[in-house]
């Protein structure tokens, strides 16, 4: 998985993979996730900078996202996200809890986006939550 990192927006691949992944139980599917997302993508330099440069493709994406362009980024969003799902929404999640007024129209681009990266989505949240609740427990 971590060499689709390496590949520019390829649909067809994401959909095969996607075909493989899903035969998998979600333990074992968000357990590669989490090994994409935290090491892989820092493990050589040529991962390091297709990780640069999708986030040089995302922060515009959400500079410019308005409610009546939802349609027109959302595909924009689905070819960014294509290779690098993991990243994409890692920005993302940190950029919605800064601009929470933006969480329907992210929402809706998320319909242009892969199967793979849906799942790669939820991944997230569920990690992000399982992170904040540990930490209110450890705060109290």
């Amino acid at each position: 998985m971590p060499s689709l990192t390496l590949i520019r927006s390829n649909p067809g691949l994401v959909s095969s993979l996607w075909k493989i992944l899903s035969e998998f139980d979600y333990i074992v599917r968000f357990q590669a996730y989490e090994d994409w997302v935290t090491h892989h993508l820092y493990s050589n330099p040529l991962m390091m900078y297709e990780g640069y440069e999708t986030v040089k493709q995302t922060i515009p994406w959400f500079k410019t996202l308005t409610v009546d362009k939802v349609k027109e980024k959302g595909r924009v969003l689905g070819n960014i996200s294509h290779n690098n799902p993991g990243l994409v929404f890692k920005f993302a999640n940190t950029f919605l809890y800064n601009y929470s007024n933006l969480i329907d129209p992210i929402a809706n681009a998320l319909q242009y986006c892969s199967n793979l990266s849906m799942d790669v989505i939820i991944y997230l949240i569920l990690r992000d939550l399982s992170k904040s609740s540990y930490e209110s427990k450890a705060n109290e």
